[in-house]
């Protein structure tokens, strides 16, 4: 059987056995139904076997070219199985991948925090139908509200099961441990002991304080923090912040907690922040051009007089039309904080 079958795929072409072989015939009758089962099942290698036998010898009831259109018609039947059975495989998986996908989306915020002092919009888009992004806003008491905002290595499923297991770990570490640098190190600590060794993970970790009016935030690996001065609808200052600070989980504690470095600032009315994954700044278009910190800093700068969701929408328009035709690589997530001015605050009373 191993040898007919072998002799066939190398010559791709009907083969006759003489008469003079009637063990070999005994055989593949015996074996026909295995013949049709294997034709079937070589998954996307369209190739499959024809048995025919000639039960008087000494007449030839078909040729060699006859004998070939039908083992075209019967290629066509095969084929067509096994394409129904991969497309029926392919439609499970999407499935459960779109499953996956509304888990996931259901770990992430809910509700966007509301409040008189200042206005949030927040958006997130997969490269895949899962992602490794992630996002949180945690009230830590009445006046203080942390922002997170991640991003683990990869994508697709492994990237998303690693995603959950960190968005679960989030809320219960700022309870118990708020302060920016003990939450970073637990969080490492944790991770250490959890991820593979060639995974790591991207966070900005970050205490809005309503009563002082400041923000103070930690980096570990990621992107910078967009901070954005103005009054009375003037930009006085706009800038990347990049505190030091290493991934989650790339190094050993020691190394990590030695890296870290709180920095802290003072909030005013017509303030803003911008937090956002490498899904946006390493966006490319189809000439391979990286989008940018400074086109992002540019875009948000000229559209500081918007709401917070304003701002996110002419960012992300302004990032549509530069990555064009390219296909996505990576996931969008993006985090506008917008303070509101005075003027604003009389108005809204």
């Amino acid at each position: 059987m191993n040898e007919l079958r072998n002799k066939l795929l190398r010559y791709l072409r009907p083969l006759i056995l003489p008469q003079a072989y009637p063990d070999r015939m005994t055989t593949l009758q015996h074996n026909l139904h295995n013949l049709a089962q294997w034709s079937i099942t070589l998954g996307l290698v369209m190739a499959c076997l024809l048995f025919l036998t000639n039960p008087h010898p000494s007449k030839i009831y078909l040729s060699l070219g006859g004998a070939s259109f039908l083992l075209i018609l019967w290629g066509l039947v095969t084929s067509n199985t096994v394409i129904s059975r991969v497309l029926s495989a392919v439609d499970r998986v999407d499935q459960e991948l779109d499953v996956a996908r509304q888990i996931q989306l259901k770990l992430l915020p809910a509700h966007i925090p509301q409040s008189p002092f200042f206005d949030i919009a927040a958006f997130y888009y997969p490269a895949q139908e899962v992602g490794g992004d992630f996002f949180d806003f945690l009230p830590l008491n009445d006046h203080q509200l942390a922002v997170v905002i991640g991003d683990v290595s990869g994508k697709g499923i492994s990237a998303a099961l690693h995603m959950a297991q960190i968005r679960g770990m989030l809320g219960v570490t700022a309870s118990v441990y708020p302060d920016p640098k003990h939450f970073l190190n637990v969080i490492h600590n944790a991770l250490c002991a959890s991820l593979d060794k060639n995974r790591f993970v991207t966070l900005l970790y970050g205490i809005l304080d309503f009563q002082a009016g400041t923000f103070s935030f930690m980096r570990a690996g990621h992107e910078g923090l967009i901070y954005v001065s103005q009054s009375e609808g003037t930009v006085k200052t706009s800038d990347v912040l990049r505190p030091p600070g290493m991934c989650l989980s790339a190094v050993n504690r020691d190394v990590f907690d030695s890296a870290l470095e709180e920095w802290s600032f003072e909030i005013h009315g017509g303030d803003m922040l911008v937090f956002y994954t490498d899904g946006v700044s390493e966006a490319m278009n189809p000439l391979k051009e990286g989008f940018g910190e400074d086109r992002i800093l540019e875009v948000v700068t000229q559209h500081a007089q918007r709401s917070a969701a304003g701002i996110a929408n002419a960012l992300l328009d302004a990032l549509h039309d530069f990555v064009g035709t390219a296909a996505q690589h990576d996931d969008t997530t993006l985090i506008v904080i917008k303070f509101k001015e005075m003027s604003e605050l009389a108005a809204d009373k």
